[in-house]
């Protein structure tokens, strides 16, 4: 399946529970557990060439606010649709150049407006623009932000996060939307000497907690997508899934350059002036194509784990397991939902941004404990 897992919580436990009792391999698409890039960079962390990590700065920037031209060069507008109804509102506003809220030809919109809710959805804006709704989306977070903190989460020994605070908002369109445009989060992560649990006689330093700040806009792509890793010896930036960047504790340099290596590995060479090195990842094909970003390996490895599964030659537990299966994916999902509820707030909170705390059991995929519990689906009438 794609990410984000479910739309809640509650389906993501419920596929984990099915696949097992159905014997099945659930595999959820987040393809940096497969990225050769990631895997190099984790390589060098673990090396301990930045030191311990204390901070990590991860964003997905666009710039989506750009008008859409005429043949004259005049900006579109177009009338704003109700996605509930699929009726026109009367309102006109400039047509902006956004992946999210795609252009609907008027023959398909007439094509699906007679079989829409037969199909589960509210109108045609809401099967094809479906990222932007509270009841088919998940927003930025889960669209994007599920992505980067799997990333962090990876680097930092695929922990889980300790709380969030975040806030968002529809700060730049003016459409029907419901989904913000810019979002701002700060997770609290267990750092690598940090207390477990005294019950168990584990004892650590409470205090070694890294910060991961995320932020997701989508109106200046000054900085694309990537993660900033910040250790006490030096800095790892990784950007676009295709370059690692690597600093000493000199700061951040100018001066940088790439040297070749054979296919599948990662080519690194010191600017010695500004203590800066570079990595570039290669084609998972050989040659010098297009650096992989795991989707490739992704499948493959499925298409492996399937065909073991059924091999009557191979012991239960001798069979190789997808690296995003259910229960990884799930810890996605629940950091990338539960920002939305810190961002959004409760009725607890009257509807205030807060600070939450993970609950263990939340990751318990046999625990009927969510962080989304109020979240339930909505049928169309």
């Amino acid at each position: 399946c794609e990410k984000l897992m479910a739309w809640n919580i509650a389906q993501c436990k419920e596929m984990i529970r099915v696949a097992r009792e159905t014997d099945r391999c659930l595999s959820i698409g987040h393809q940096r557990h497969y990225s050769m890039l990631y895997a190099h960079a984790v390589e060098v962390l673990n090396a301990g060439e930045i030191g311990d990590i204390k901070h990590i700065r991860a964003f997905w920037h666009r710039n989506n606010t750009m008008p859409k031209l005429d043949k004259d060069g005049q900006p579109i507008m177009e009338e704003l649709v109700d996605h509930r109804t699929g009726k026109p509102t009367g309102i006109r506003i400039p047509a902006l150049r956004d992946g999210w809220r795609p252009d609907i030809p008027q023959e398909d919109r007439l094509e699906l407006q007679e079989k829409i809710r037969q199909l589960g959805y509210q109108s045609v804006e809401e099967l094809c623009r479906w990222r932007l709704y509270d009841r088919t989306g998940g927003g930025l977070m889960a669209e994007l932000g599920s992505h980067q903190l799997d990333a962090c989460s990876i680097f930092l020994g695929k922990v889980k996060p300790l709380a969030v605070t975040a806030i968002g908002g529809k700060y730049f369109y003016r459409d029907d939307r419901e989904a913000e445009d810019h979002v701002y989060c700060t997770f609290e992560f267990p750092g690598k000497n940090y207390w477990k649990d005294y019950a168990q006689g584990v004892v650590g330093d409470k205090d070694d907690v890294v910060v991961v700040t995320y932020s997701s806009i989508n109106t200046n792509s000054y900085e694309p997508w990537g993660e900033c890793v910040m250790g006490t010896r030096g800095t790892m930036i990784v950007e676009k899934e295709e370059t690692v960047m690597l600093y000493g504790s000199g700061g951040k340099g100018t001066s940088m350059t790439t040297s070749t290596a054979g296919a599948g590995a990662a080519a690194t060479t010191a600017a010695s002036t500004w203590e800066a090195a570079t990595a570039k990842g290669k084609s998972a094909l050989g040659g010098d194509g297009p650096v992989s970003r795991g989707y490739r390996e992704e499948m493959e490895h499925f298409a492996y784990c399937v065909k073991m599964w059924e091999d009557k030659n191979v012991k239960k537990e001798e069979r190789p397991h997808p690296r995003c299966e259910g229960i990884v994916a799930m810890a996605d999902a629940i950091v990338a939902l539960t920002a939305n509820r810190a961002m959004r707030g409760d009725r607890e909170s009257n509807f205030q941004p807060k600070r939450i705390v993970f609950q263990k059991e939340w990751f318990d995929p046999q625990s009927d404990a969510v962080p989304d519990a109020e979240m339930k689906v909505q049928e169309v009438s």
